[in-house]
């Protein structure tokens, strides 16, 4: 193995372009980041810009809800 110059041999790379990982009007439930259940509800955890938004199921909700809340966490159920 070389190391990047001798790779590319001293060529520029082209220009990379990233798509969203999820578009916005993509209408597909999304699933909870504990289990494979269709998630009602994103608990966003920190201030912008640096938030951290977690998708929870019904169940995994009801389980947490009251220390996520209690940490001033803000719970947004899906419409």
């Amino acid at each position: 193995m070389g190391t990047y110059g001798e790779t590319t041999r001293g060529e520029t790379l082209p220009a990379t372009s990233f798509k969203a990982a999820q578009p916005a009007d993509d209408k597909r439930t999304n699933t909870c980041d504990l289990c494979v259940a269709p998630s009602v509800a994103v608990v966003v955890i920190g201030e912008e810009p640096s938030a951290l938004s977690l998708e929870f199921c019904g169940h995994h909700l009801a389980l947490h809800t009251a220390k996520l809340t209690d940490r001033g966490h803000k719970v947004l159920f899906h419409k």
